[in-house]
């Protein structure tokens, strides 16, 4: 499994001076009283108990929102972004989500990352696979408008039971996953896959989101209960961008020197 540090890139760009990341396009630390729901500005919250199970999505009082949905099977839970985070993919403009995630410990399904708000195809998003005790998130690409359709599969190894701070940053070519500032998911790496390569007829192109509707979505899905702390969305620059820039950068200072 592969190990690589999120915060190297961005210490080598802080040294060189160059231009700090843009500002979050979404930002909620959930610090609302324990009961109420999330800021509806922000967020809008779907409880599904289709077979009657008990669903809540609401502030702990502990900055922290809680999502909990109860048996059996089809009893969902989650929410979405209510406004897009505008991108241009053309000026190298791509995404990155923060999650403070941890589990109270219930069993169930989790998801948590990407959707295109519309268009159908694209969806990013890290989910927890059953087979095991506990469960391990995977990060996954596929069909929104069929949830069901996942075209591959990485597995991170990380259990749904350990707490900690994932990043998602999906690029042109890519989508990465990190937990606690570790690379533990990189589409990139066909070897890590579990259900393999993009079937024939689609492209990255197709998957990625690229389109404004962005949201970003937590769910916990079959008797969960999946708790997150500060959830963040914003656009960042491509890392060959940051490259250049640095190069740029390193450039005009030694023509400043001479």
């Amino acid at each position: 499994m592969m190990k690589k540090n999120l915060m190297t890139m961005g210490v080598v760009v802080l040294g060189f001076g160059l231009m700090a990341l843009p500002a979050s396009g979404l930002s909620d630390g959930f610090d609302g009283d324990a009961g109420s729901a999330p800021d509806s500005s922000k967020w809008s919250v779907s409880t599904w108990d289709n077979n009657g199970g008990a669903t809540t999505v609401e502030q702990d009082g502990a900055s922290n929102v809680v999502i909990t949905t109860g048996e059996p099977p089809v009893t969902i839970a989650g929410m979405t972004a209510v406004d897009a985070v505008a991108t241009d993919p053309g000026a190298g403009l791509f995404h990155r989500a923060t999650f403070g995630y941890s589990s109270p410990g219930a069993a169930g399904h989790k998801y948590l990352g990407f959707k295109a708000g519309s268009g159908g195809v694209g969806a990013i998003r890290l989910g927890t696979t059953y087979g095991g005790s506990p469960n391990t998130f995977t990060l996954a690409v596929g069909n929104w408008e069929q949830p069901g359709e996942i075209f591959a599969r990485w597995n991170t190894g990380i259990s749904e039971e350990a707490a900690g701070d994932w990043v998602i940053e999906v690029y042109s070519g890519k989508a990465l996953a990190y937990f606690k500032g570790n690379l533990v998911a990189d589409t990139t790496t066909p070897e890590d896959s579990i259900l393999g390569t993009l079937p024939s007829g689609y492209g990255w192109g197709d998957i990625v989101p690229q389109d404004p509707k962005i949201t970003v979505f937590a769910e916990a899905v079959n008797g969960a209960v999946a708790s997150f702390g500060l959830i963040s969305l914003e656009t960042v620059p491509e890392p060959t961008t940051l490259a250049l820039l640095g190069i740029g950068g390193l450039m005009a200072a030694r023509r400043k020197r001479a």
